[in-house]
């Protein structure tokens, strides 16, 4: 007979999924989408592949959504990502793959390493 084991279940999150424009005009009912979503969350996912148009003020709330995961120690992932985010990503001189990295916090204080960049970003 073998050995009963016991394997850590995998939080797999319905994604958030983010449509349309999001831009500096409606920041405001993005943050209030990302708050709720990260409210009672066991683990983070975004899928923003159907965002139309995205300026900085959007893009800065994606990292901020990010960054208040890691420091509740949840795991966090972006799915999928449109032309939109890439190009506005590329534009403020970010790498959109240095963001859609898996990352689960490794640290007691909520930190999470990946490829030697404090966070993941």
């Amino acid at each position: 007979m073998g050995a009963i084991r016991e394997f850590e279940t995998a939080v797999i999150p319905v994604p958030l999924r983010i449509i349309g424009e999001q831009t500096i005009r409606n920041v405001d009912l993005l943050q209030e989408a990302f708050s709720g979503y990260l409210d009672g969350a066991e683990a983070v996912a975004v899928d923003l592949s159907e965002v139309k148009a995205c300026d900085a003020a959007a893009l800065q709330l994606i990292y901020a959504l990010r960054h208040s995961a890691i420091q509740r120690k949840l795991p966090f992932q972006i799915t999928a990502v449109s032309p939109a985010i890439v190009e506005t990503a590329a534009a403020l001189g970010f790498e959109i793959d240095d963001l859609m990295i898996v990352c689960a916090p490794a640290t007691a204080d909520g930190h999470c390493d990946v490829a030697g960049q404090p966070d993941g970003i």
